[in-house]
């Protein structure tokens, strides 16, 4: 299968979350990576997210064929996007928009080129990933019969050869997220409520498929990622809240009752509960993440005429 003469353009947005010093190490190697890729369409726009003026200057003199856009203060994951999104699609016109996180390592110069092919030749595909690895090769995130595999730590190195098939899939990890610009056309970007992380890569899966695309796996190529890079900045009780509290808020969205009354009785479990690789256990110290809990419900409660008009809006684009 061959690219048509004139390449599908590309905007590849990456935004950063953790604006250290220290994390800068993983954007540059990104970048550095990134430029080996082979194809000719592809735009590059970095979001930078509070960075101090001399860091972000000196990215921008590193990097000067990439599009900088600076916020002032760390607005998140989805917010963060969203802005350089929106730029991209007024200033560039792409035909595709994949968002990228800055602790991606790019191993195949060809990946994007297999990507960008599967998905011209899936016309109904909306959304688009690969596979992924572990720096150290070992598996992280691959699928198999349609079914997708997340390996938490490191040493999983799956056997099957059907990860390397191109499939469709239930939802695409968001380090590597190439969508469709039609599909921003129909059903908008990334849910800004999900800011400063997590979830927001399902919800828009979600929200694409109720619109009538597929999200499509494409095993044929692979990227390296660090994983976690950017939650640095949090201690463990706020990612808890934070992956709690968007969880909520992408199940009330999306899932219908049965399956949210299901995802409730484990959410009022976790304050207590907790499941690791040894199995599950009590947590020891469980009664700062009971009021975390209330919090998390609180939040989505407030909301809950604003999702409920979502909801009715997305159950619609199924008619």
């Amino acid at each position: 299968m061959k690219i048509k003469e004139k390449s599908k353009k590309v905007v590849a947005v990456i935004t950063t979350i953790n604006p250290e010093k220290e994390h800068t190490k993983f954007l540059i190697e990104c970048l550095k990576t990134l430029k080996k890729t082979k194809y000719p369409s592809l735009i590059t726009y970095v979001l930078d997210n509070g960075s101090p003026k001399k860091i972000h200057n000196e990215l921008k003199k590193k990097f000067p064929w990439v599009k900088f856009i600076l916020n002032n203060k760390n607005l998140g994951f989805s917010i963060g996007n969203n802005i350089a999104i929106r730029v991209a699609l007024k200033k560039e016109n792409p035909d595709y928009v994949i968002l990228l996180n800055d602790d991606n390592v790019f191993i195949d110069p060809s990946w994007l080129k297999i990507m960008v092919n599967a998905s011209e030749a899936h016309p109904l595909a909306g959304v688009i990933g690969c596979r992924n690895i572990y720096p150290n090769g070992s598996d992280q995130w691959v699928a198999k019969n349609g079914k997708t595999l997340f390996f938490k730590t490191k040493g999983h190195k799956e056997k099957d050869k059907r990860i390397h098939k191109t499939q469709l899939v239930n939802n695409i990890v968001g380090n590597c997220f190439l969508i469709k610009k039609g599909v921003f056309d129909k059903i908008g970007l990334l849910d800004e409520k999900l800011s400063p992380f997590y979830g927001e890569e399902t919800d828009f899966c979600l929200r694409s498929q109720k619109a009538g695309y597929t999200n499509l796996y494409v095993g044929e190529t692979k990227i390296a990622h660090y994983r976690d890079q950017s939650i640095g900045l949090f201690n463990e009780n706020e990612v808890w809240y934070i992956q709690l509290k968007n969880a909520i808020r992408m199940e009330w969205l999306n899932y219908n009752l049965i399956k949210i009354i299901r995802h409730s009785i484990i959410h009022l479990f976790s304050w207590i509960i907790t499941k690791n690789n040894k199995g599950i256990s009590l947590r020891k110290s469980p009664f700062k993440k009971l009021g975390l809990l209330f919090k998390a419900y609180y939040i989505n409660f407030k909301s809950l005429k604003e999702i409920s008009a979502k909801r009715k809006e997305r159950n619609s684009w199924k008619n």
